[in-house]
């Protein structure tokens, strides 16, 4: 009986430790995205806020992330830099609390001319950049606007501040690239219609690229699991009645 029990923890151990394996080699590093297009912004790809940014009037921005969307031109070289314009949107929630105020609730702002500058990019083709290294990134346009929590508002840059990022392209083969690539954003924001901006008080924001869950991907990992299991489980008892 002990025999069996120690043959099912090992089947079992085999099938976890098999599982963890084929996760970590279908999943990307964190902040990391698999993808043909070796873009700064790739499709199935969402720059993700990884803190809330905080204001000096107060205000509170939770959950914030920025999606790059439909690109509106094709990148264009000039001078030995690369520059790409999108019509990007932001969604999060605002928060506004004071000794007797608690405000605020989700919103959804659009730039139309979101617009970065990669550095020393000289054709659309050229992955590795300066001494391999990857490029910088410069951003030139963020001025989100809208109708969200509050009347009228706009998230923008700073433009006391310089916010830069940073990307770089690695061949996994496959005509595939592994994309990382980042913004520390300083901006500023108005709840009246750009009437008043007010800075953020904690510093630059970092914004990561992210790759969006496939559902069918996560199916067929899940399904490739269970038919591990089944086909262990049915050695482990031909071994146990052994």
């Amino acid at each position: 009986m002990s025999g069996a029990y120690a043959t099912h923890r090992w089947c079992l151990g085999f099938v976890i430790v098999c599982g963890w394996l084929l996760l970590m080699r279908a999943q990307p590093a964190l902040g990391d995205i698999i993808s043909p297009d070796a873009s700064i912004a790739p499709p199935g790809g969402v720059y993700n806020a990884t803190s809330p940014i905080v204001y000096t009037n107060g205000v509170v921005t939770d959950t914030l992330q920025s999606v790059g969307l439909s690109p509106t031109s094709v990148s264009s070289i000039f001078s030995g830099d690369e520059t790409v314009k999108f019509i990007a949107t932001m969604t999060g929630d605002f928060t506004l609390t004071g000794p007797s105020l608690a405000l605020g609730g989700p919103f959804t702002l659009t730039d139309p001319n979101f617009q970065v500058t990669v550095l020393g990019r000289t054709s659309a083709g050229d992955t590795a950049g300066p001494g391999g290294l990857g490029f910088d990134l410069r951003l030139d346009h963020f001025d989100f606007m809208g109708t969200g929590a509050f009347s009228s508002d706009e998230i923008k840059l700073d433009p006391t501040q310089i916010s830069s990022g940073h990307v770089t392209f690695t061949d996994v083969g496959g005509g595939n690239f592994q994309i990382h690539s980042f913004f520390d954003v300083f901006t500023e924001v108005s709840l009246n219609g750009g009437a008043l901006f007010v800075p953020q008080s904690d510093g630059p924001t970092h914004f990561e690229l992210d790759a969006t869950p496939e559902p069918a991907s996560l199916t067929l990992l899940t399904s490739g699991s269970l038919v591990g299991l089944a086909f262990f489980r049915r050695k482990c008892h031909r071994r146990t009645a052994a």
